[in-house]
């Protein structure tokens, strides 16, 4: 089972459960933009990572 203990390294996601939000392919940061999600409303949004000790928002 995972933990989170203090003085160990943790890798988070920053999670915004109840938020909707609708997908939109010409913000996409990929260097391909077909998806069939274009359009699509989702409800859950994740909001960056925390990974090494340094934080990467979305």
């Amino acid at each position: 089972m995972p933990a989170i203990s203090e003085g160990q390294v943790a890798d988070l996601t920053l999670f915004q459960p109840n938020e909707t939000w609708t997908y939109d392919a010409s913000s996409n940061r990929s260097l391909s933009h077909n998806t069939p999600f274009d359009g699509y409303r989702f409800t859950g949004k994740p909001l960056g990572v925390i990974c090494k000790s340094q934080i990467h928002l979305s």
